[in-house]
């Protein structure tokens, strides 16, 4: 058996695209945060062994990989996730480059730090803009706002009534001299050839503390009730960041479909989605490699307005493969994932295990 430590750290490279001196510092701090006597030899035996004890296995996974830390978090990435399909290009002489957003993600305790690939940075910033339409619709993510600093840009969001959240995501490489240039250029640009768009609301927080009247109506709009298993997924987006493609879109009221395209199977995705200590938590949310289905057990349906646990679904992810990377010929699945009402059979259910189990 090789280093547990060091299997650890690599694993979390995989998950989350870090390189291995972020994430040997991230885990290593998580570690110093556990009691004392948390950090032995015999603590990591365990952990490679998956014989750690139920009451140390809570506090391991907020330590080696944690999982958004509030409600407010959580909607932030969630939403993130699904702005994933907007980066695509809006007219067919722009290069494809397959939704690849994210180059790397980084889950911190206090919120999530994301590289955002180059090519789809200009792109990646006017989805996330409030921009009502002139047809009444709404782009972008209500109550989203961003604070420009010398290297990066820092995003918040406000809640339903316009204050200020402890969500924040910060963009690495997007720096204030770089956010004037895009700004001025999304302000700028003609969308009469793709979408009617109107004004796009200035997103700067020192400027815009309050809601404007369109993001007030449309900030129950999804990823309610989702988030949670939403952004769980994001914060392990490195098993899909080597795909050619990869699309999210919000299915149903409580549904998200995400699709692979020539990337990792699903069943493997799902297999190290189980993976223990870094993984999801799978006394939360159930994985069903059958059905290729997670499901979030513990939402609470009655919350969200304009449902009831008898109008709402429970909240899943589907995800399905179109092509394996060693079958590019092969046609696009037909059976996808599917359930009822309430989730995966028990048999069918992962509770941890390795990845190569």
């Amino acid at each position: 058996m090789g280093d547990p430590l060091k299997q650890i750290i690599e694993l979390r490279c995989f998950l989350t695209g870090e390189s291995y001196q972020l994430a040997s510092a991230l885990v290593h701090g998580g570690l110093r945060s556990l009691p004392i006597g948390s950090t032995s030899a015999e603590l990591f035996r365990q952990i490679a062994s998956g014989q750690c004890a139920t009451e140390t296995s809570g506090a391991l996974r907020s330590a080696l990989l944690p999982d958004a830390p509030s409600r407010f978090q959580q909607r932030l990435e969630t939403s993130l996730l699904l702005r994933i399909r907007e980066c695509a290009p809006m007219v067919s002489h722009e290069p494809y480059n397959g939704h690849k957003v994210f180059r790397m993600v980084s889950p911190r305790r206090g919120g999530l730090v994301i590289h955002v690939a180059e090519e789809t940075v200009d792109r990646f910033l006017r989805a996330l803009l409030p921009v009502p339409e002139t047809n009444g619709d709404y782009l972008g993510i209500p109550g989203v706002r961003f604070t420009p600093r010398k290297d990066d840009l820092q995003m918040h969001l406000l809640d339903s009534s316009g204050r200020l959240t402890d969500a924040c995501v910060i963009l690495q490489g997007i720096g204030k001299r770089r956010w004037r240039r895009i700004w001025s250029k999304i302000r700028g640009e003609d969308y009469e050839e793709t979408v009617s768009i109107g004004r796009c609301l200035d997103p700067i927080l020192t400027r815009s503390p309050a809601l404007d009247q369109i993001e007030v109506l449309y900030w129950d709009y999804p990823p309610e009730p989702n988030v949670a298993l939403g952004s769980a997924v994001l914060r392990r987006y490195g098993l899909f960041k080597d795909a050619f493609a990869i699309d999210v879109w919000q299915s149903r009221r409580a549904i998200i479909a995400l699709e692979i395209d020539l990337g990792r199977p699903a069943e493997e995705v799902l297999q190290y989605l189980a993976t223990p200590y870094l993984g999801l938590d799978l006394d939360r949310f159930s994985i069903n490699t059958k059905n290729r289905v997670i499901v979030d057990r513990a939402a609470n349906l009655a919350d969200f307005r304009g449902g009831s646990s008898r109008t709402i679904q429970q909240p899943a992810v589907q995800i399905r493969t179109l092509r394996n990377r060693d079958d590019e010929d092969r046609d696009l699945l037909t059976d996808t994932a599917t359930m009822d009402d309430h989730g995966p059979k028990t048999g069918e259910s992962l509770r941890g295990g390795s990845p190569d189990a």
